[in-house]
């Protein structure tokens, strides 16, 4: 029962998705996009401030997770061997593409639907480092 027990709890811990994942934090060398005004027809050029922040990412598991980028609830995720990138969009409309070997990013912002109030258009660029 003992040796049961501890086959479980290794399993458990090398099969789980965390142990494949790891956490980057990313900074943005540029952001830009459209300011969305309040009768939603007219959208104005912009730069934004430039953000960091986290993303956990699992390149097994082809899964990556940020609240602050809304990268959550519904994300798909696919990775390209060739290019060495995964690919992600979530149901918030938050696109976010990560080149692994330079550690570099592209995020965007595209949620539409006004039906929750105005939100700008915005796409940055990056590069991250394991936090």
């Amino acid at each position: 029962m003992f040796i049961r027990l501890i086959f479980i709890f290794f399993s458990t811990l090398f099969f789980s998705t965390n142990v494949f994942s790891d956490i980057y934090y990313c900074t943005e060398e540029d952001r830009q996009g459209f300011l969305v005004e309040e009768n939603e027809k007219i959208h104005t050029p912009s730069a934004f401030k430039l953000e960091n922040f986290t993303v956990k990412i699992d390149f097994i598991n082809e899964t990556a997770s940020s609240e602050k980028i809304w990268l959550k609830d519904g994300v798909n995720c696919i990775f390209d061997p060739i290019a060495e990138s995964l690919y992600c969009i979530s149901s918030y409309g938050a696109g976010f593409s990560f080149y692994y070997p330079e550690k570099k990013f592209s995020l965007s912002q595209l949620f539409l639907n006004t039906t929750f109030g105005n939100d700008d258009l915005i796409i940055s660029y990056g590069y991250c480092e394991l936090f």
